[in-house]
């Protein structure tokens, strides 16, 4: 039998095979009406890389009894046609989430580890990110500097004062805020409430999970702006040390001597500019550890508290400003989903 021949065949049974592609999608992930699924994909959009998905799973049963395994022209044959009719399926019926991006046979390997079996074929699908289309009006309710938003991250600016994830009472929070512009919000990283400045937030748990992991491993870039009383004698330089709670005070930190009694923690310097009224340093910071109060503790350890720091400054320094001057400029990171490294800047008014 040629392979036009058997193509064709594979075709057909593809289109009888594709009316029931939609209900056996539904059913795969667990969900039995349209807009449940359209609402699952909305707010936790699925993700099959690198988890392949054997045909008989959604619904492409596209069998391989009158195929031979030396018939090397298959997979020809479905990079041409088979992934473009199922993508254009999937655009006008489904979302613009997921995408096509291999069709291919089992190999042996995969058969004897999976146990798949060879008249199956694998599918492999990604993500594709499309920009959000909030309305202009909707982020203006929201309250927040949106800097970057699409369908799986926004990256916001949070003001002074306001609290990065709900508290126990009704004060107001950025994760709150969030919360109008979409339905579910996982906070990835914080910022002290009088700390103004960048934060990323993840709109799926797909997304929340792999920044979550490059905060662990620290390939997250953050840079902050902090004011501080006084003039630091070098340019540069690194503070570093253990860090835990005082005793008395749990939400207050402070320098330890060993590691027994608390936790590392790293933060390289430089100033940026000087100034003589009052007696004050713009600093550029870039945290190495992520401890709760380190920028803070930090700066107050070396002798230069930063302006408007209630807890870690001197009285005299605290009221010298009406806030506190430690502002998250940057942002650095590579995007969950397109894999690419993306870099936000928002600067300070201090």
């Amino acid at each position: 039998m040629s392979i036009r021949r058997r193509c064709r065949q594979i075709s057909s049974a593809l289109e009888q095979e594709i009316l029931s592609l939609e209900l056996a999608f539904i059913t795969s992930i667990g969900l039995k009406h349209k807009s449940e699924l359209q609402s699952k994909i909305r707010y936790e959009p699925q993700e099959l890389i690198p988890f392949a998905v054997y045909s008989s799973d959604v619904g492409i049963r596209c069998y391989h009894a009158l195929m031979t395994r030396s018939a090397l022209a298959f997979d020809a044959f479905l990079t041409m046609t088979c992934v473009p009719f199922l993508q254009k399926w999937l655009e006008a019926h489904l979302t613009s989430f997921l995408m096509i991006m291999e069709l291919q046979k089992p190999s042996i390997e995969l058969q004897n580890v999976s146990g798949i079996k060879p008249d199956r074929v694998i599918y492999l699908t990604v993500e594709r990110v499309v920009p959000s289309i909030e309305s202009a009006a909707l982020r203006k309710q929201c309250g927040v500097e949106i800097h970057y938003c699409d369908d799986a991250i926004a990256v916001v600016s949070k003001p002074s004062g306001m609290l990065t994830v709900d508290g126990k009472g009704s004060q107001l929070s950025l994760q709150r805020q969030l919360k109008k512009l979409h339905g579910n919000v996982w906070v990835v990283h914080r910022l002290d409430m009088d700390t103004s400045g960048l934060l990323v937030v993840a709109w799926s748990k797909l997304a929340a999970d792999r920044l979550g992991s490059q905060f662990r491993d620290r390939t997250i870039r953050k840079v902050y702006h902090a004011r501080v009383h006084g003039h630091p004698n070098d340019d540069e330089g690194v503070i570093s040390g253990y860090m835990n709670a005082q005793p008395d005070e749990r939400f207050r930190q402070r320098m330890v001597e060993t590691q027994t009694d608390g936790k590392w923690s790293q933060t390289g310097w430089r100033v940026l500019s000087r100034s003589s009224n009052p007696k004050s340093s713009l600093l550029e910071l870039t945290p190495v550890t992520g401890r709760t109060h380190q920028l803070r503790v930090h700066l107050s350890h070396i002798g230069h508290p930063i302006l408007g720091d209630e807890w870690y400054a001197p009285q005299h320094v605290y009221k010298l400003a009406d806030r506190l001057l430690l502002h998250a400029t940057a942002l650095e990171f590579v995007h969950p989903l397109t894999r690419k490294r993306v870099h936000f800047v928002d600067e300070c008014d201090f």
